[in-house]
Formats: C-alpha cells, structure tokens, sequence
C-alpha cells in the first residue's frame, strides 16, 4: 500500500529539542584528542550553537514538501520515497537511492537538475 507522506514535526517537539540542547551538561574535554575517542566536543559544541541559533527547521520541512512524497509498506517496512515525474517527450526513468550514513535530502537539489526539460 502507497500513501501520500507531508513532513511535519510539532512546535513542542522542536522546542523540546532546543531544551535538550541547551542543558548539555559538557564533560571535560581530552586535551588534542581530536576525534580519537568519539565526537569531537569542539565540533560538537559549534554543531549544537548552530542548531539552537542558525538552523531552520520548517525551511527544510518546507523543501521536502514542495515535492511529492509517499510511504509504501514493504514486508512491513514503512519506506519513504519521492515520486518527481521529469518534464518533457523523452524522459528517462531513473531511480536514485542513497547508503548510510546519508539521507534523501542530499539528493533534492539534484531533482530540478534531472527533471527540468532541458
């Protein structure tokens, strides 16, 4: 079974996520360990200053959305797919996937690239 997926995460959800990153309680940080023994907290500290200061949830939700999304039920599976028709006589099916670690959303800007008709 296929059916129409919308992206959506609620305003409490998202700020109880800017909640959590804002009462990280940081540990000491290994002098020049770098990324030896896990993340690297510097690293980690600027990703979580951009999330809570710079990052544009509904921006991103707002993209995803412009195109048609779906969820089909697979051997139980619940598996998100994006069904953009390309523009034109001659076009060519093409289905593009992505591994792990990565998301689809590496892939959206390549979609007006492959569909638009020139």
């Amino acid at each position: 079974m296929i059916k129409p997926f919308s992206a959506y995460i609620s305003e409490d959800i998202l700020d109880d996520l800017k909640t959590r990153i804002s009462n990280v309680r940081w540990t000491d940080e290994i002098t020049n360990s770098e990324w030896s023994y896990g993340t690297n907290q510097s690293f980690l500290k600027e990703l979580c200053h951009y999330w809570l200061n710079s990052f544009d949830w509904r921006k991103v939700e707002a993209e995803i959305n412009s195109f048609p999304n779906f969820i089909a039920n697979i051997d139980g599976y619940e598996i998100h797919f994006m069904h953009v028709k390309g523009k034109g006589e001659n076009c060519i099916p093409l289905l593009i996937t992505h591994g792990w670690p990565g998301s689809f959303i590496e892939m959206i800007k390549l979609i007006p690239l492959l569909t638009n008709d020139k």
